[in-house]
């Protein structure tokens, strides 16, 4: 799978991936709340999303969270009667591996071994 931004793609692909340029992922905090709640208890509703959430938030607010991540090509939802239900279209694991290559990037040049450094706390992260 490709690792794409919506801000570099124009287009998302059947498979959730965009077209264009590779990039990391992005995900706002909230956004990283709602695929949370999908990955660990699979396809939801915007209202089971918001009852496991941990904070407080609105039905709206969840579900602008959802809909965002279906613009960006991270999740998708089914139609099941009256109701939506998103489940992820990026793993865990692809969005951890996109954000850790994204920071590891910008903060030392791309090496891994300063990054791991850095994770850490050694002497060699200086």
């Amino acid at each position: 799978m490709r690792i794409l931004t919506s801000d570099t793609a124009d287009e998302v692909g059947t498979d959730g991936t965009h077209a264009g340029t590779e990039t990391a992922m992005r995900f706002a905090d909230r956004e990283l709340d709602c695929l949370g709640v999908l990955w660990d208890k699979g396809p939801s509703t915007a209202l089971e999303v918001q009852r496991a959430l941990s904070d407080r938030l609105a039905y709206t607010t969840v579900l602008s969270m959802l809909r965002i991540l279906e613009a960006k090509g991270y999740a998708r939802h089914a139609v099941e009667g009256k109701v939506h239900r998103f489940s992820p279209v990026v793993s865990r694991r692809d969005a951890a591996r996109s954000m850790i290559e994204h920071l590891t990037l910008k903060l030392v040049g791309g090496s891994r071994e300063r990054f791991l450094a850095y994770v850490l706390d050694t002497d060699d992260a200086a």
